[in-house]
């Protein structure tokens, strides 16, 4: 059956417009040149033009590395990783470190709901730059290249001083098609983002500001901000946010039509991919620390019973449940 292929954001602009006042009082910036997204910041009209500009363009390089090391695009560290064979093994930076590391760990805390070696799957079901499938993947596709993804053997090992990724999963032949292992941090690497940019302008003594990473991912802090969470371009709540980070997934963000509509967030031990007759549609991650909410903002629609500290999660009867305040 062909494909009908169809990317249904949050809506950025309705988004960019809650957050951030471009008046006088604050200073506001943009940037589209990295990791595929739009990244914003705003800060206080106390802080200098110039300073503001100079913070922004540290930002910037920041995003820059991270761009270098992660992007799926760009001839990053890990593209190459994500092309080479069983048993080879890739020279990466000490600054590439930190973010492997860090999805390791929520590889474990949440019991592989959250994993980035996914990649192969979401490359069969469609969501890929590069993959021009036609075909819904059929369920003995799935459960072979389900076989190239156990994060826990694409190791990352210390030699000499040099740092390295090694694949150590077997290649998979399906009907005389070569499969690698492969990885994409897109579930975890907003919230990365939005957490060392606020890391940096917090040690930079900016006291207040926003950062929004793409329609996903931010954080807020000195001030208290105004957040919608939206499913299909409809406001369904409204809710407040100071001094936290917040994380929104939903099953209408990107989408693939075969026989029937089907989301990016698959699940990864089935390799299916979530519909609208998931238990819940969307779901919005309040937590002191961006990463966090990032991650289990998606692993709170695969994962129904993940112990979640402050939520909202839309049913797909409409209903709302959750700790949060908000309004309808």
């Amino acid at each position: 059956m062909k494909k009908i292929l169809a990317t249904i954001l949050l809506c950025l602009i309705i988004l960019t417009s809650i957050f951030i006042n471009k008046k006088n009082t604050s200073h506001y910036y943009q940037s589209q040149q990295y990791l595929n997204t739009v990244i914003v910041l705003q800060v206080p009209a106390s802080i200098s033009k110039s300073e503001g500009e100079d913070l922004w363009q540290q930002c910037l390089e920041i995003v820059k590395e991270i761009d270098n090391n992660y992007s799926l695009t760009k001839d990053s560290y890990l593209k190459k990783f994500n092309e080479l064979h069983f048993n080879e093994k890739l020279e990466v930076s000490e600054s590439f470190i930190e973010l492997w590391e860090l999805a390791q760990k929520y590889y474990e805390e949440t019991n592989h709901y959250f994993n980035p070696s996914v990649y192969p799957i979401s490359e069969a079901w469609g969501f890929s730059a590069t993959n021009k499938t036609d075909e819904k993947p059929d369920e003995e596709t799935l459960k072979q290249l389900l076989d190239l993804c156990d994060f826990n053997k694409l190791t990352l090992e210390k030699e000499n001083d040099k740092y390295y990724l090694i694949k150590g999963i077997e290649d998979v032949i399906i009907n005389g098609e070569t499969y690698v292992a492969k990885v994409d941090m897109g579930a975890i690497i907003k919230g990365y983002v939005a957490q060392k940019l606020y890391d940096f302008l917090i040690s930079e003594g900016v006291e207040a500001g926003r950062i929004i990473v793409g329609t996903s991912s931010g954080y807020v802090w000195g001030e208290k901000a105004q957040l919608d969470l939206k499913y299909e371009n409809e406001t369904i709540l409204t809710t407040s946010i100071n001094n936290s980070a917040y994380g929104i997934s939903g099953l209408d963000q990107r989408n693939v039509t075969y026989d029937i509509t089907y989301s990016h967030i698959i699940n990864p031990f089935s390799g299916t991919a979530l519909t609208k007759e998931n238990k819940y549609l969307a779901s919005l991650i309040i937590s002191d620390n961006a990463i966090e909410a990032d991650v289990y903002s998606s692993v709170a629609l695969i994962n129904t019973q993940q112990s979640l500290s402050e939520y909202l999660l839309l049913t797909k009867e409409k209903t709302i449940i959750g700790d949060l305040k908000y309004e309808k």
